[in-house]
């Protein structure tokens, strides 16, 4: 797997989450739009503003999946859904993934804090 650079992700880039939603290895993926979320939107469920939203149509089984850009490299991890109504919005779904430079800022610490000296 090839970590990508996810602040190079820009609104409208297509994605695709893997994910196991059955639990027997029968993997699929589901390919979505990086999403420019609503201000309003966005200060309910994100006030941190740490996620990348798109609006891929994820089950559960996807969390904890991989995302990949149209290069294939891995640019986050599906971390979440939202269930609320978006009926006012341009899209149907909406999912969180986890940016993978955050990620790999926490790999790099659990790493350096278990390092025997």
């Amino acid at each position: 797997m090839v970590l990508g650079d996810s602040d190079e992700v820009k609104v409208g880039d297509t994605i695709t989450a893997i994910g196991n939603p059955n639990g027997d290895l029968s993997f699929s993926k589901a390919k979505g739009k990086v999403l420019n979320v609503d201000k309003e939107l966005l200060d309910k469920i994100d006030k941190e503003r740490k996620y990348i939203w798109y609006d891929g149509d994820v089950i559960s089984g996807y969390s904890g999946g991989p995302v990949y850009d149209k290069e294939g490299k891995n640019i986050g991890i599906l971390n979440t859904k939202y269930v609320g109504d978006l009926s006012k919005y341009d899209f149907d779904n909406l999912s969180g993934i986890i940016p993978i430079n955050r990620v790999k800022i926490v790999i790099n610490n659990i790493i350096d804090s278990n390092q025997l000296n």
